[in-house]
C-alpha cells in the first residue's frame, strides 16, 4: 500500500540546499532522472512502483500536479464557500525558488540527489496583484505508503489578502498507460466520500462536504485494460475546510477551479452514461483572508495502493490525521488548554520541548517565556488505529511596554547627569505578574547647552518589546 505526502525541507537549509529526487523505492514523483519538484514548486508525475517492476503513472502523460490560487473580490454568497471571484490563476512560476533538505535522506546507499523524507520549497508568487510567500513541503518516510502534503501561504503585501482560495489536483487523470473505454488506465472512476472509521465511505448526498475522492481503475485485465488495473488513489485531507470535486480532462485546470465541489456528482462516470470518463479532479479550500505578515496553511494526503488494500491506507491517512493547529500567545498570557482532535479514541499527550517557553501539565500549557518552541503530541493506540504523533510550533512573543520619561527633566551646564527617571505601562500582565526588567534610560550625546532626546539605553528584556514615548532632556544654561 503507497500513500503520499508533500513537505519541503534540506540538508542544510534555505539558501543552501538542491532540489532532489523524491524516491523510496516504492513512491517517485518524475521520471527517475528529474528532480521531483518543478518551477512551480509542485510536484512533477506521481508514480508508484510495480511489484514486478517498472512503474505506474498516476496522471496522463508526463503531466505534473496541478494548482490554483485566488484572491480578491467577493467572497460570500449563495456558493460560499467556493467561488471564483476576483483573480484565479493556475500554475504560476514560484520565483526566487529555494530549498530546505535538512530532513532528507539520500537512498539507496551511494545516491548523492535521491531519496526520502522531507524536502521543502519556498519562493513567491502573484496572484493579481498580490504577491504571496508559498512554502510547500514534502515527505515521503523510507517504509510510508502515503506522502504528506502541506502548503503554508504569507501575505507579503502591504494591504490584506482577502477571498484567499487554493485548489489542487491534476487538469487529466490517470492510472496507468492504456488509453480508450471507461475500463482503461485513462479512465479512472472518481468517487466523492470521507473516511468514517477509518473506512472510506462514499457520500449520499452531492451538497455534502467530502474530504476524501477514491479514484480507482475499473478494468480487469492488464493486456485490454492497461498496467494500472487492481490500483487506485486517495486524495484526502483531514482539514474540514477542504472539499473534493471531479470534472471532465481539460487542457486548462480552470476545469477544476471552475466546478463548484457542492452539488458535484458524487460518482464520475457512471455507468451508461455520456460522461467519457476521462477527467479531472481536485480539491477546494477556502483558506482564511490573511492580515499584512500573516500567514495560513493547507494539510492533504495522496495515496495510492491495490483497491484491496485501500481501507487499510484510509486507516493509516486517519491516523496521520491528528488536527491541531500552530499556537501563538504573548507573554504574560494566562494559562490555557490545549486540545487535538482525531478520529481515534486513543489518549493524547503532550510535552512541550523548550521548557523556557511553556510547560505543559496535563492539557494545560503554562507560559514561561517569550520565543518558540516544538509541542509533540502523541495518540496512543486504541481497537482501530495505531499510534500517532505530530509536533506543532508554540509561538510566544514578547509583551509590548509603553515606556514614558517624566516630562521636564534636566540639568545645569556642567553638572554630572543623573538617572532618567520614567513610567512604564502595563505594571501587570494578563497572568497578574509583576512586570520587571532591567537598564537605564539614557540621551543622545552632547553637553553644551540644549535639548536632547531620550533613547532607550539599556533596557532589554527578552521577555517585552519596549515602546519609548517621545521626550526630551535639557541642559540648562549657566550664569558665568
Amino acid at each position: 500500500m503507497i500513500l503520499i505526502p508533500l513537505i519541503t525541507y534540506g540538508q542544510g537549509g534555505f539558501g543552501v540546499d538542491s532540489n532532489k529526487t523524491i524516491d523510496n523505492g516504492k513512491i517517485r514523483f518524475g521520471n527517475g532522472s528529474q528532480v521531483s519538484i518543478d518551477g512551480n514548486g509542485m510536484g512533477r508525475q506521481p508514480f508508484i512502483k510495480k511489484p514486478g517492476g517498472g512503474h505506474i503513472k498516476l496522471t496522463y502523460s508526463t503531466l505534473p500536479l496541478n494548482y490554483a490560487y485566488g484572491v480578491g473580490g467577493t467572497g460570500t454568497g449563495v456558493h460560499y464557500p467556493w467561488n471564483t471571484n476576483g483573480t484565479v490563476t493556475a500554475d504560476l512560476t514560484m520565483s526566487s525558488q529555494q530549498f530546505n533538505t535538512t530532513g532528507f535522506t539520500y537512498y539507496p546507499t551511494g545516491q548523492t540527489s535521491k531519496g526520502y523524507g522531507t524536502i521543502t520549497v519556498s519562493g513567491t508568487i502573484t496572484v493579481g496583484s498580490k504577491n504571496l510567500q508559498v512554502n510547500n513541503t514534502y515527505s515521503l518516510g523510507q517504509n510510508d505508503s502515503y506522502v504528506k502534503v502541506t502548503t503554508s501561504v504569507k501575505n507579503i503585501n502591504s494591504s490584506a489578502v482577502t477571498n484567499l482560495r487554493y485548489w489542487v489536483g491534476t487538469k487529466d487523470d490517470a492510472i496507468g498507460t492504456k488509453s480508450g473505454n471507461n475500463l482503461t488506465g485513462d479512465r479512472p472512476r472518481k468517487t466523492r466520500g470521507n473516511i468514517v472509521g477509518g473506512d472510506f465511505q462514499a457520500l449520499t448526498d452531492p451538497n455534502s462536504s467530502s474530504s476524501a475522492l477514491l479514484i480507482q481503475h475499473v478494468g480487469n485485465s492488464i493486456a485490454s485494460h492497461g498496467d494500472g488495473v487492481g490500483y487506485g488513489v486517495l486524495f484526502f485531507t483531514n482539514s474540514s475546510r477542504g472539499n473534493t470535486l471531479s470534472a471532465q480532462r481539460s487542457s486548462n485546470f480552470s476545469v477544476v477551479t471552475n466546478t463548484n465541489p457542492k452539488g458535484n456528482q458524487i460518482v464520475r462516470p457512471t455507468v451508461g452514461s455520456s460522461d467519457s470518463g476521462d477527467g479531472a479532479y481536485g480539491m477546494f479550500v477556502r483558506m482564511n483572508d490573511l492580515a499584512v505578515g500573516a500567514s495560513d496553511s493547507f494539510t492533504w494526503f495522496y495515496a495510492v495502493a491495490p483497491i484491496t488494500e485501500l481501507n487499510d491506507v484510509a486507516s493509516q491517512i486517519a491516523n496521520a490525521s491528528i488536527n491541531i493547529d500552530n499556537i501563538t500567545k504573548t507573554y504574560g498570557d494566562n494559562a490555557f488548554t490545549i486540545s487535538a482532535t482525531s478520529s481515534s479514541t486513543g489518549a493524547i499527550t503532550y510535552s512541550a520541548v523548550n521548557s523556557s517557553v511553556a510547560t505543559i501539565t496535563s492539557n494545560t500549557v503554562t507560559i514561561t517565556g517569550a520565543g518558540t518552541t516544538s509541542v509533540t503530541v502523541s495518540q496512543a493506540a486504541d481497537s482501530n488505529y495505531i499510534a500517532a504523533t505530530t509536533t506543532i510550533t508554540l509561538t510566544v512573543n514578547p509583551l509590548t511596554l509603553t515606556v514614558t520619561p517624566t516630562a521636564s527633566q534636566s540639568k545645569n551646564y556642567g553638572d554630572p547627569d543623573s538617572l532618567i527617571s520614567f513610567s512604564f505601562t502595563p505594571t501587570i500582565t494578563t497572568n497578574s505578574s509583576v512586570v520587571t526588567f532591567t537598564g537605564t534610560l539614557s540621551r543622545t550625546t552632547g553637553e553644551n547647552a540644549g535639548s536632547y532626546s531620550i533613547t532607550i539605553g539599556t533596557i532589554t528584556s527578552t521577555n517585552y518589546n519596549f515602546s519609548l514615548a517621545s521626550e526630551n532632556f535639557s541642559i540648562n544654561k549657566i550664569n558665568p
